[in-house]
């Protein structure tokens, strides 16, 4: 009987034809490799039907086996062993060589009709994902424009879903003429890898080889080999399809628990990972305490859309963030009662925002839930010792990986969660994918800035109309707020990068800030504008939040120029410390004095606090450099000594585990210092203003850090307040 190897088609024997052709064509000898008797060439890799079989050939022209088999001996046309010529590399690397390699097997037609199978899956899938995107962005390119702003017709929903190019969040996304305009080499091109679709994947190759038809196999129906495969068919075919199978659907948590092994070492009951079914708290503590998450702290991220996320959408959608909220908005309550069970509900909801991470949990709602836990934490010990930048790591990469950066996806994810609903909660869910990637890129360069840690979310992946997204249907009020954030963080880190073409002299750095400064003011005014919008309340919110990013910049600015101006008294300097301080008070004075951060003080998060306490840095900075008027010392002096009173009675209402303890401390500690710079101050002359007095908090500041170029999230070395600094007593050495 004829071996089912050797029944071929067509095909085959035209490409074995080939191979016939190729061995005249091709070298099959080498110097050192020919026959020991005969003095033949020896081809230099085994035949086909060996290399099938993985069995060791003698590579004679025929083989021994295939003579004993009496079975043809046919050879691969080349080899790809040793160093190819005009290369420096060993290995093949190349999609040529690749389709080559496919080219000489016997399975060549099978491999390249799975490979158009999935092709042809591909296109419908883009066909169908451009249709569901076009109904979900209907109501939105309906709406018309402000006047005053320019429809952007760049077409970027109409290139595939594959392609990572950065897209806009809409078909018709609209600029303000403040907006950033990212550097020619942050545009997407064909060249850069992060925005390219791997042209070669390995595992999707064998995907495709093993979704095609099994009746494509070159295998005789009648032979033992095909009997063999039918019998174990059911089997195999349910473990591969399994094992390669694309998730397209978001996992809820609730499946996940469900579906655990008995033997998990990290198992969790499902009786004790619900406060309501642990019997913590009840229905109207969840109540109370989702209220006060969105009357106090919602708004200061904007994460979650209040409409949306009620207590039983939450339930039903994860347990992980539904614990996360109830422990953040126990927080802020007033009620004994819920000082004793907010403990137990922080360290539920820590237990279980930490197994979703161990297990991988992929859902929007982990995304949210560890960026609101990590935003009100509790605080560390030190703060080295704070795992955020871990866990924010994985929130990260788990939203490329669920593709909510990308609008074709979020379609599909909308479409498979709410098909049969309203147009209307579609088009709330599509902004909810929407918002969780911004303030993804938010909280990365939030932490950055403060902590100098970034974890990579890059401009290049946030769409440019990200400043006036906010304007689009079913958006929450505060969205204002984050559409600003994004939009003036853009312009930071544009600048950032223009920073590293600039030379290290006093005018080039003098020159560069004064463009970069000029256009974050601006924007800033532009978007802190009042209107009669809903979202009008929240520009306070705003107007912090720029501040801090102007102040930023500021201080990256003065690092450089400290590192050149060893007296300290340039002109480039001080006009430069002048603008400092007066960012630095502004921001201090909306701190204390606006009546909607006043409304908003006691759901400070972690970063706003340092916010704060970086102005009274500045302030003190820009103090002991001299050159500001007695009025404006005497001003800004009042505003750092009103912070301790300020965090103080925000304290008061938190739990003892909150930060604001901790920087209320910390301001005090700047107002003693403040007392020494005043005093000092007036007793060091004008002609002695380049002095640093050694008694002073800022005496070494700018000398602690390198003097070469800041990462562009770094602005702060939090290293001056170790216990080997000048001046610094040891009671205050605790903190990081």
């Amino acid at each position: 009987m004829k071996s089912p190897v050797l029944s071929q088609s067509s095909g085959e024997q035209k490409l074995e034809e080939g191979l016939e052709r190729g061995l005249d064509d091709q070298p099959l000898r080498r110097q050192n490799d020919l026959g020991p008797e005969t003095g033949v060439a020896k081809p230099v890799t085994a035949c086909f039907h060996c290399r099938a079989l993985r069995q060791k050939c003698d590579r004679k022209l025929p083989c021994s086996r295939c003579s004993a088999r009496q079975r043809p001996c046919r050879y691969p046309s080349g080899s790809n062993r040793g160093r190819k010529p005009n290369t420096a590399i060993s290995h093949s690397v190349s999609v040529d060589k690749l389709l080559s390699r496919i080219s000489e097997t016997a399975e060549r037609d099978q491999v390249v009709a799975a490979l158009l199978d999935f092709a042809g899956g591909q296109y419908q899938d883009i066909q169908r994902n451009a249709a569901a995107v076009a109904a979900a962005t209907a109501a939105a390119a309906s709406s018309p424009p402000p006047a005053a702003l320019g429809a952007d017709k760049d077409g970027a929903d109409a290139s595939p879903p594959d392609r990572r190019e950065t897209r806009s969040l809409s078909p018709n996304h609209h600029r303000h003429s403040g907006s950033y305009s990212r550097p020619p080499h942050a545009a997407g091109t064909a060249s850069e890898p992060e925005f390219q679709a791997s042209l070669v994947s390995s595992f999707q190759i064998v995907a495709a080889a093993i979704a095609a038809d099994s009746a494509s196999f070159h295998q005789s129906p009648g032979s033992p080999v095909m009997s063999a495969i039918r019998s174990r068919k059911d089997f195999v075919d349910e473990r591969l399809a399994r094992y390669f199978a694309t998730q397209i659907t978001q996992q809820k948590d609730w499946q996940v628990l469900a579906g655990q092994s008995i033997d998990s070492p990290l198992k969790l009951e499902t009786s004790t990972c619900d406060p309501v079914a642990a019997r913590l708290i009840d229905h109207n503590d969840v109540t109370r305490y989702f209220q006060l998450f969105f009357k106090y702290r919602s708004p200061l991220i904007g994460i979650l859309d209040p409409a949306l996320h009620t207590p039983e959408y939450v339930h039903e959608s994860s347990f992980v963030l539904f614990s996360a909220l109830c422990a953040l908005g126990c927080a802020v309550s007033d009620r004994p009662r819920d000082r004793v069970v907010y403990p137990a509900l922080m360290s539920l909801a820590e237990g279980n925002m930490k197994w979703a991470i161990a297990v991988c949990v992929k859902s929007l709602e982990i995304i949210q839930a560890i960026i609101c836990m990590q935003y009100w934490a509790p605080v560390c010990q030190k703060q080295s010792d704070d795992p955020y930048w871990l866990r924010l790591s994985h929130a990260v990469q788990l939203g490329r990986e669920l593709g909510i950066n990308r609008s074709a996806v979020i379609a599909e994810h909308v479409q498979a969660i709410a098909g049969n609903e309203s147009a209307e909660f579609r088009e709330r869910l599509v902004r909810d994918f929407e918002r969780t990637w911004l303030c993804t890129f938010m909280s990365d360069k939030s932490f950055g800035l403060i902590t100098g840690r970034s974890m990579g979310v890059s401009l290049k992946e946030i769409p440019a109309s990200a400043g006036e997204w906010w304007r689009k249907p079913m958006t929450a009020p505060y969205d204002r707020v984050l559409s600003g954030i994004v939009e003036l963080r853009g312009l930071f880190l544009n600048a950032m990068e223009q920073r590293k073409n600039v030379e290290d002299t006093l005018s080039a750095i003098a020159q560069w800030h004064s463009q970069a400064y000029q256009t974050l003011e601006q924007t800033r005014n532009a978007r802190c504008l009042p209107d009669n919008s809903p979202s009008a309340q929240y520009i306070p919110l705003l107007c912090f939040y720029l501040d801090h990013s102007i102040m930023v910049l500021n201080a990256q600015a003065l690092r450089d120029m400290v590192a050149i101006d060893q007296t300290g008294g340039s002109p480039e300097l001080m006009e430069l410390s002048a603008k400092t301080f007066t960012v630095a008070s502004r921001l201090l004075e909306t701190t204390l004095h606006n009546e909607v951060l006043q409304e908003f003080k006691v759901g400070f998060h972690n970063n706003q606090l340092i916010m704060v306490c970086h102005a009274a840095t500045e302030i003190l900075g820009a103090i002991q450099r001299t050159g500001l008027s007695l009025d404006q010392v005497a001003q800004a002096a009042a505003q750092v000594r009103a912070i301790p009173g300020h965090l103080d009675k925000v304290a008061a209402m938190l739990p003892a585990t909150s930060a604001t303890h901790l920087y209320a401390s910390l301001s005090r500690f700047f107002v003693s210092q403040l007392d020494r710079v005043v005093r000092n101050t007036d007793t060091i002359g004008q002609d002695e203003r380049g002095e640093h007095d050694q008694d002073s908090l800022l005496a070494d500041w700018w000398k602690t850090v390198d003097g070469g170029l800041l990462d562009t999230t770094t602005w702060m070395d939090l290293g001056f307040l170790s216990s080997d600094q000048h001046g610094i007593s040891q009671e205050w050495s605790m903190f990081p």
